[in-house]
């Protein structure tokens, strides 16, 4: 929300039902999510009873994907890149996860403990809460890339700790102040490779990052009162939003679009291999675009549609400029 107020405007005038399908990598990186909280929390102990949760909430992830129209999605075994890697990097944490190590100690684990404001203007979920001898450790999984590398010409790269998840542990650490009179001892974020980051915080950035957030909550309201809206369109801010078709801030940043694959164009030309295959040519502002690799049952879709306005969303880019390849999370919509 911090990059963009619009875009949880659109997620809540979508009821939270993103326009575009995240990539089955994400669908599987909250199944590991999960599976961390499991170990973590002592509720997994044995490589016998991961390996029976795993492919419990596999399954589940596959059917709510099937249920959802997804099922190009599945299995996801077939189509997660790293697939068992990733598996066997979780299954690691059982020899030196959170709980194994305090497992002989006075210890209360608390997972996916909602906590919210006084005011309940702002709330969020933690994924663990530890407490044990008097102190209070916060702990947060991520399953993707933890740290941000920065390059700059002439020094040595600088790694840090990316920002969105610092600010997101320190509001967990006021919310918890919030309901409980006293800030938490620690903030941790843990990742795959069992490696724990320990955040530096104080009450006041606690404080800050807090009042911010309601700054923001008070700019979006406000801009639904008054109908002017505004939105920040940038290749980072864009990348993994999936309500990119209903922002006409980013549909008017054709720069950004073709940076993400996203195309806008008048539909030219459709054209049908032997081999199945069906490709797409479209007129655009900045010459002729062609896009490949569309299924055979499309073909009719495209060609009765000719002369039609449309965009085209998550496209592969190919080594040859002005020319992309359709993928199975390919989504296209017509101009208005």
């Amino acid at each position: 929300m911090k990059n963009c107020i619009y875009r949880t405007l659109l997620a809540e005038a979508f009821e939270r039902k993103p326009l575009l399908c995240a990539s089955p990598s994400a669908f599987y990186g909250t199944v590991l999510h999960k599976m961390l909280e499991l170990i973590s929390t002592g509720r997994i102990k044995t490589t016998e009873a991961f390996d029976e949760a795993f492919e419990g909430e596999v399954r589940m992830m596959e059917l709510r994907l099937i249920e959802e129209g997804n099922s190009f999605l599945t299995p996801l075994s077939y189509r997660v890149k790293d697939f068992t890697l990733k598996k066997i990097l979780v299954k690691k944490h059982l020899s030196s996860g959170i709980g194994k190590c305090e497992e002989h100690r006075s210890v209360d684990f608390i997972s996916e403990k909602w906590l919210e404001s006084k005011d309940g203007t702002v709330g969020g979920k933690v994924d663990l809460i530890i407490e044990r001898d008097g102190e209070t450790e916060i702990v947060d999984f991520k399953t993707g890339a933890v740290m941000n590398v920065t390059i700059s010409e002439g020094s040595a790269p600088q790694v840090e700790v990316k920002t969105e998840y610092i600010d997101q542990l320190r509001l967990y650490a006021y919310l918890y102040f919030e309901q409980k009179g006293r800030y938490p001892d620690k903030l941790s974020l843990v990742d795959l490779h069992k490696k724990k980051y320990e955040l530096d915080f104080s009450p006041q950035e606690c404080v800050t990052i807090f009042e911010e957030t309601k700054a923001l909550l008070q700019a979006a309201n406000e801009s639904v009162e008054n109908g002017n809206f505004s939105a920040n369109p940038t290749t980072k801010n864009c990348q993994y939003c999936g309500y990119r078709p209903a922002c006409k801030f980013y549909l008017e940043s054709k720069g950004n679009a073709v940076d993400l694959g996203d195309v806008s164009g008048r539909i030219s030309k459709v054209t049908a291999f032997r081999k199945g295959q069906v490709s797409v040519q479209l007129e655009t502002d900045g010459g002729m675009l062609t896009i490949s690799d569309f299924p055979e049952h499309r073909f009719q879709e495209f060609d009765t549609n000719v002369g039609k306005m449309i965009n085209i969303f998550n496209l592969k880019k190919t080594f040859m400029p002005n020319f992309f390849s359709a993928i199975r999370t390919t989504m296209v919509y017509e101009q208005p």
